[in-house]
């Protein structure tokens, strides 16, 4: 299977599948941690183009990984899945390779996403290119007034609510589907 965690920066998608993976047994594929592998930190620009090169290796990867196992369980994260099209490619890396797609769409209240894209930037070290805050925010508002309905199967998960509090709905919504 592949669970695709759709939903804006700071919706809470990452906490999701950290969550997520030891219940699963999945692996966890995060669109951001391989743009920081591929690129050295002062490489770093968070530009479009490193966005579009790190989600083709993320797609390689997960195609790859998942045609060599066909129990695997891989958690696509790091990345909003704002357009219809970007998760049509995942649908097709999915029937290719014989594996489900199930989507959870993470939600939060914008205050909420806010306040948690201030208190991430504070307490990582980002390279000198990254964005401040407020271009962080601006971004987020931007992917949030295109984001494009989800016309899949999914689940709104709202992230709001703990982990703890969540995990067993989308547990039992993965075993009905």
């Amino acid at each position: 299977m592949i669970l695709l965690l759709a939903g804006l920066p700071g919706a809470g998608k990452t906490t999701i599948a950290r969550a997520l993976a030891p219940a699963l047994n999945a692996t966890i594929l995060n669109r951001d941690a391989i743009r920081g592998a591929l690129f050295l930190p002062q490489d770093l620009d968070y530009s479009a183009q490193q966005n579009h090169i790190a989600t083709r290796t993320l797609l390689q990867v997960v195609e790859y990984l998942l045609s060599r196992d066909t129990q695997r369980i891989i958690i696509l994260d790091g990345r909003p899945m704002s357009r219809s099209s970007q998760i049509d490619q995942i649908a097709q890396i999915a029937a290719k390779t014989g594996h489900e797609l199930r989507i959870l769409h993470c939600v939060a209240p914008p205050d909420l996403i806010a306040s948690r894209l201030a208190s991430e930037l504070a307490s990582t070290s980002l390279s000198p290119a990254s964005p401040p805050v407020d271009d962080r925010l601006t971004k987020t508002i931007g992917i949030a007034r295109d984001f494009e309905p989800i016309t899949r199967p999914h689940l709104v998960v709202d992230t709001s609510r703990s982990p703890d509090e969540n995990l067993p709905v989308i547990l039992a919504w993965l075993a009905n589907q």
